[in-house]
């Protein structure tokens, strides 16, 4: 696990209206001269007021580099409004089962709830839809999802399901996110999900807040 604090001043959600759960991510870095840049999805849940979800593989630093910053782009039903992370966390994304990630926000949501709470697909599988963003548009795509036996995934039908950009973005059914957009990942033969594991993202949470000197 890695984690990193950024200074980051605090930014108003209030003037957009009510917000939507899904998020814009924009990571930031540098490797020598070269500034690089990683944009996916990532999305809020309800227990937390102060951070969001994503993947690890759209936050994580590359070899020999130094992070800048990390982008939010939030929207409601009267605008969007940009600011910058204060603290990410997050696994190692070499395994699908641990591609996961954690960004802190340096204000807290102006509503309580926004988020979706979190839930497992059962053995048979479910509907379901994959939320992201494309190119900056918000697309959602139906998908049903199966637990894999072999990698503790969530397989997707049809195989193909997700774009570029949609990393990070929830997976969710009717009553609950159960999954974290991955794309394809090594020993699958669909693209997939990481299933919600509600001990993993409060582990991140709190170590997100540690690399900020808080609790």
């Amino acid at each position: 696990m890695r984690s990193f604090a950024f200074d980051a001043a605090a930014f108003d959600l209030t003037d957009i209206g009510n917000l939507d759960f899904l998020v814009v991510v924009t990571f930031q870095y540098r490797i020598g001269d070269a500034i690089g840049v990683r944009v996916g999805s990532g999305f809020l849940i309800d227990v937390w007021q102060d951070a969001l979800v994503t993947a690890a593989h759209v936050i994580a630093l590359p070899p020999r580099a130094v992070p800048l910053q990390v982008e939010l782009r939030f929207s409601g039903d009267r605008g969007s409004v940009s600011g910058l992370a204060r603290s990410i966390a997050y696994l190692d994304e070499s395994s699908g089962t641990t591609d996961v990630g954690v960004v802190r926000l340096p204000t807290n949501r102006p509503l309580e709830a926004l988020g979706m709470h979190t839930g497992h697909i059962a053995d048979g599988g479910a509907p379901a839809q994959i939320f992201g963003f494309v190119n900056g548009a918000r697309k959602q795509i139906d998908v049903r999802v199966t637990p894999d036996p072999n990698t503790g995934l969530l397989a997707y039908d049809p195989a193909d399901a997700g774009m570029n950009g949609m990393s990070g973005g929830p997976v969710r059914t009717a009553s609950a996110v159960v999954g974290i957009h991955l794309g394809l990942v090594p020993g699958m033969t669909t693209n997939c999900a990481v299933p919600i594991d509600d001990g993993v993202l409060d582990h991140l949470q709190k170590a997100a807040a540690a690399a900020e000197g808080t609790s």
